[in-house]
């Protein structure tokens, strides 16, 4: 705030005294604190200016946010969107592709899950799953199970199953998954702590530190890398745009 003060208060009196200060502007130099005293005495009386310079300033910062993610996104377009280890549901030749970075723990994924389903199964439109566990042991503990199940090709139910429910993740869950889902105990627990699914993680957590994805759930759609919870509104009228941009 100080920084901003100083600079403020330079630019007031630069304009109001200019013509006065001209012949003398080698010689002037402002005392610090009178000219902190003129700022903050100037945004008393006019707060408005101080509330339009944040929020332009925020302005700038998203916009300069989101042209960074842009210019990742493309880089590393083949590490997100043709990666062979990483899960996918939908179109097989797709027009468009919804990447999501994601945590079985977290609150706002499992809002979206119906969403996230329900793309899937649109005309043209791939999903691909980007295990993201940054919550904890147990996001940790989901994640490979879910990766595990995908060597049995059972992804996606297992996946489903996990973000729909509410119930803690414990070692025990590796077998009430194993048994709802028809899959092979001994194997899945062997999978989880294979190589394979390590390196996989271990990639996604690279790519994601990469792209600047720090939260989940973190989509990226297109070119454009979307931090957060959407309504289905807007995450329809995204896949749609991009749609729309592929050559």
């Amino acid at each position: 705030m100080r920084p901003i003060l100083v600079t403020l208060a330079a630019a007031l009196l630069a304009s109001s005294n200019a013509p006065a200060q001209s012949e003398k502007s080698s010689e002037t130099k402002l005392d610090k604190t009178a000219v902190e005293a003129i700022v903050k005495d100037y945004i008393l009386q006019h707060p408005e200016v101080l509330i339009e310079s944040v929020r332009l300033h925020e302005q700038r910062e998203r916009a300069a946010a989101a042209e960074r993610g842009k210019k990742a996104v493309v880089t590393h377009e083949e590490e997100l969107l043709r990666d062979k280890a990483t899960p996918w549901a939908g179109a097989q030749e797709p027009e468009t592709t919804v990447v999501q970075f994601f945590d079985y723990r977290c609150g706002y994924c499992k809002r979206v899950l119906p969403m996230i389903s329900s793309a899937a199964k649109k005309p043209g439109v791939r999903i691909v799953y980007k295990e993201f566990p940054i919550l904890g042991p147990e996001s940790m503990l989901a994640a490979r199970l879910a990766l595990a199940a995908d060597k049995q090709g059972k992804y996606r139910e297992v996946h489903e199953s996990l973000m729909s429910s509410t119930a803690a993740i414990k070692a025990e869950t590796v077998d009430e998954i194993a048994k709802k889902h028809g899959l092979e105990v001994g194997k899945l627990k062997k999978d989880m702590e294979s190589a394979e699914v390590s390196e996989a993680l271990a990639k996604n957590q690279a790519l994601a530190s990469s792209l600047g994805v720090g939260s989940t759930p973190t989509f990226v759609i297109g070119s454009s890398l979307i931090p957060g919870a959407m309504e289905p509104a807007q995450f329809n009228a995204l896949i749609e745009q991009s749609r729309k941009k592929k050559p």
